[in-house]
């Protein structure tokens, strides 16, 4: 190679390397080069860390912000807990909302027809809780209402066969197969929800480690995360 063709090469890498690196003056080279790469990789990362830990503290403020909320509605008013609980979900559900909560059962299972999570929404209306229940067998079941746990857990929220007589009690069912109907399902649920939380003194995120039988931040964060969801579609609405 002569002299000229080392230097046509030359000019050639230094418009290849200046076009790379959109002809920034980068001293040390390559291996500089990359270090900074993977420094701004970096920076991103942490940055993205920084905003999820963000929003879980958002998370938490907003779930402590819930409780409250129940808590001044029973000691300011002199509720009783259901009717409490009924204040602060005044409004969730109505003609407008309906068919937004049908949309996002139906769209978060693969289990269930649109009849059936229209069949869903219109039971889980008439409880106190209809959102957070709604949250409960989205986690829970995935909305099936046939769904058996390996625990034996049953139906749409499910719930532990050692409920059963309690369930018999509230004339809820008559045998514990009835759970797998709709109806029944969703009440039953309402039925062990308002039980945990009632033993928490109203306490959401102690009800969830009742109801699931032992404390699971994931667990509850996911819950909290759909009621929250769903507390802003259909406030917005």
């Amino acid at each position: 190679m002569n002299d000229v063709e080392k230097k046509d090469k030359f000019v050639w890498l230094e418009k290849v390397k200046d076009f790379i690196f959109k002809k920034r003056k980068i001293s040390g080279g390559i291996l500089e080069s990359w270090a900074a790469v993977f420094i701004g990789i970096m920076i991103v990362a942490i940055f993205f860390l920084f905003m999820a830990n963000r929003g879980h503290k958002n998370l938490i403020q907003e779930y402590k912000a819930t409780t409250e909320d129940l808590i001044q509605t029973v000691k300011g008013q002199n509720l009783s807990l259901d009717k409490a609980r009924r204040a602060l979900n005044k409004g969730a559900i109505s003609d407008k909302t309906v068919p937004l909560l049908v949309d996002w059962v139906y769209s978060n299972s693969s289990k269930i027809s649109k009849k059936m999570a229209k069949e869903i929404v219109f039971h889980t209306s008439q409880t106190n809780d209809p959102l957070f229940l709604l949250a409960i067998m989205k986690k829970e079941s995935v909305f099936d209402p046939t769904t058996i746990s390996s625990k034996g857990a049953m139906g749409l929220g499910q719930v532990m066969p050692e409920h059963e007589e309690g369930l018999k009690q509230a004339g809820i069912l008559k045998e514990m197969r009835d759970i797998f109907e709709i109806s029944v399902g969703v009440k039953s649920t309402a039925w062990a929800w308002d039980l945990h939380l009632k033993e928490a003194g109203g306490d959401y995120k102690r009800a969830l480690g009742k109801y699931l039988g032992e404390s699971n931040k994931g667990y509850n964060e996911q819950i909290l995360a759909d009621f929250f969801y769903l507390r802003y579609l259909c406030k917005e609405e």
